[in-house]
């Protein structure tokens, strides 16, 4: 059986692409023996990055993988915190990832024998804008002169640190 998404093409034969900014992939009750699949899930609007968070995930531990990838295809980097061989095995429902980018490219195989139950998630486009700075807002930048002392701080908004330091004008920092 091949798992579906909510988007066009068959995951197993030619891969998923979904654009849709929220939707599920349901590749539960079984799979087959020597599957090849992939979905790519791709988010419209700056700073908006697919997060996918699974509900159930389950195959046979070190020889059916899921990979997930940052970016269009299969040579992108892997998303942060995915194996190096892939996901595998089981592990919990509240598991969530997240692409550097506005593409997530999701690759599933599976060998010859055991299959496991499979997997089921549910994907959204995460993020947005990309945030202000914090209020309130930094000073223009000026020239510092020699004896004088400046200040600042580390803000954070979003995904963005904001950093401001405080050095001497003529003395290293």
């Amino acid at each position: 059986m091949c798992g579906t998404g909510d988007g066009n093409g068959d995951p197993c034969n030619g891969g998923a692409v979904l654009s849709q900014p929220e939707g599920v992939i349901d590749f539960s009750n079984s799979y087959d023996a020597n599957a090849a699949c992939s979905w790519k899930i791709t988010c419209r609007g700056r700073g908006r990055n697919p997060h996918v968070h699974f509900n159930s995930f389950d195959t046979e531990m070190g020889f059916d993988f899921l990979n997930l990838y940052s970016g269009e295809n299969a040579q992108a980097p892997a998303v942060e915190g995915v194996p190096a061989r892939g996901l595998s095995g089981t592990m919990p429902a509240t598991t969530d990832y997240t692409s550097a980018t506005n593409t997530m490219y999701l690759q599933f195989t599976s060998d010859n024998s055991v299959a496991g139950q499979g997997f089921s998630l549910r994907y959204e486009c995460a993020g947005g804008a990309r945030p202000h700075p914090p209020s309130p807002a930094p000073a223009p930048a000026a020239p510092i002169r020699v004896g004088q002392t400046v200040q600042g701080n580390l803000a954070h908004a979003g995904d963005i640190d904001f950093y401001s330091f405080q050095a001497t004008a003529g003395t290293p920092p």
